[in-house]
């Protein structure tokens, strides 16, 4: 019971600064101006820097932790531990200094998903495959549409599906049984 009143209250704190960065960032033109909407991109704006570092980051681990402490199942606990240590990765290095690193970890931190999928209803598991279908093609639109907002915004569309499915997620009353599996 506890476990899920801290996951629910890091979630929506962590939610509500997502929407206070990108709100700063269309308020101060830099959203119009750059063409780059991940949320990667947007948190690492000066006044955003705050906001990332002091609610956003600890919120993630947070919801990690909390949930990997909710169940004795290993492969969570192992999902848990491959979050963090991208999203340390995405901290230490941001997309404006370290695009290289920074996209390695943002590829760990997804990859962790495949140790919490299992854990998704079959609604969440299809908003989840969507959505990763937004955020990888935002990288191959990359390619396509040069100098356009569409990769971005194809990946942003992506990570917030993908966030909230995780958030929505690991509130599950589950424990990995079948019954959350999709045939």
């Amino acid at each position: 019971m506890l476990h899920n009143a801290i996951l629910k209250y890091a979630g929506r704190t962590a939610l509500i600064a997502l929407i206070i960065i990108y709100f700063q960032a269309i308020t101060r033109g830099d959203l119009i101006s750059n063409k780059n909407w991940t949320i990667s991109r947007v948190m690492v704006y000066k006044y955003n820097q705050n906001i990332t570092h002091w609610i956003l980051f600890p919120c993630f681990l947070i919801i990690c932790i909390v949930y990997a402490l909710k169940y004795t199942l290993l492969r969570i606990r192992i999902g848990s531990g491959v979050a963090i240590l991208g999203s340390f990765g995405l901290i230490y290095h941001p997309v404006t200094t370290s695009s290289f690193y920074h996209l390695v970890s943002a590829g760990i931190v997804f990859l962790s998903s495949y140790f919490w999928y299992l854990e998704c209803n079959q609604i969440q598991l299809k908003v989840f495959l969507v959505s990763s279908i937004f955020f990888i093609g935002g990288f191959g639109f990359d390619r396509i549409f040069i100098d356009s907002y569409a990769p971005s915004i194809c990946c942003m569309i992506g990570e917030l599906g993908i966030f909230i499915t995780w958030g929505l997620m690991v509130q599950n009353n589950t424990k990995g049984t079948k019954s959350n599996k999709v045939a």
